[in-house]
């Protein structure tokens, strides 16, 4: 990773694979139709409302912050998606899930996992049309665990391969153990991020040798 100099207005892009065979066949077959925007590199503890100058440089150290490259790895970026939300909404959607952890092994070979949306004060959101219930689910090392069902792999580096399935309202996600035939336990995440509420919960996931 890298910095931009943020003194000038630029747009610094990577496109995946399949970005760059539509291009390849020529513009019409290239078209962006969506896009999400993130602030994952701004450190907002300094905000400084006791500046000496006055509250027009409140945020000047924010503002004076680099910008980072982008970076084409989706498990490590996109932390912290901006959203909309409706008018007059005083709490932020969090996403929920009934287990802190998850340990799979030869002879415990399957869980459940089950996500939920609520607000940050603790209510649940009712079924409402103006926030989706769609989530997504990336195990970022499918090399022991993977998904049941359908799910589609990337590999993002030269010795892990992350499993991400889309889940198109609350449920149950199923964890299928693989193997382990190594001597330690493998330890990996499970994140769950919905598509539309900016919510996100990092489950941890042990591997263990035992039978």
């Amino acid at each position: 990773m890298g910095y931009l100099d943020n003194t000038s207005i630029t747009v610094d892009a990577i496109l995946t694979k399949k970005g760059r065979e539509l291009l390849a066949q020529g513009r019409n077959r290239f078209q962006i139709t969506q896009f999400a925007l993130a602030d994952d590199e701004v450190d907002y503890d300094l905000w400084n409302p006791a500046h000496p100058l006055g509250k027009n440089y409140y945020g000047v150290a924010i503002e004076s912050m680099p910008v980072t490259e982008a970076v084409p790895d989706e498990t490590q970026v996109m932390k912290y998606k901006l959203i909309t939300l409706p008018k007059g909404q005083l709490y932020l959607p969090i996403i929920s899930a009934n287990v802190a952890a998850v340990t799979l092994s030869a002879a415990n070979n399957a869980s459940n996992v089950t996500i939920a949306t609520s607000l940050s004060d603790g209510q649940v959101i009712t079924q409402r049309s103006d926030l989706n219930k769609s989530y997504t689910a990336t195990i970022l090392d499918s090399t022991f665990v993977t998904f049941e069902g359908t799910a589609t792999t990337t590999s993002f580096s030269q010795i892990a391969t992350s499993v991400t399935q889309q889940i198109m309202a609350e449920g149950i996600i199923k964890l299928v153990y693989k193997s382990n035939t190594t001597s330690q336990d493998k330890t990996t995440k499970l994140i769950i991020s919905g598509n539309d509420t900016g919510g996100r919960v990092i489950i941890p996931i042990t591997i263990s040798t035992q039978l």
